[in-house]
């Protein structure tokens, strides 16, 4: 079973371009914005890597970090 990176950017070309670079090797999830990673992680999915830029359009960087945290508590 591959391990499974979530890559969040809001740059479309980012999310490619990450997703072409590690999907040989792991499970690739993207998400354009914090709501979508956090929504997917509220499923009960953990991924074993978190790539996110800082400045997401849609929460601060430690809002975000927080909610991360209270996924896995």
């Amino acid at each position: 079973m591959k391990q499974t990176i979530l890559a969040v950017d809001d740059s479309k070309a980012i999310r490619f371009l990450l997703q072409t670079i590690f999907a040989k090797k792991y499970e690739v999830i993207t998400a354009a914005d914090a709501s979508s990673a956090t929504y997917w992680l509220s499923r009960k999915n953990f991924p074993d890597l978190i790539i996110s830029e800082t400045n997401l359009p849609d929460v601060d960087e430690w809002e975000f970090i927080s909610n991360l945290k209270n996924s896995f508590l």
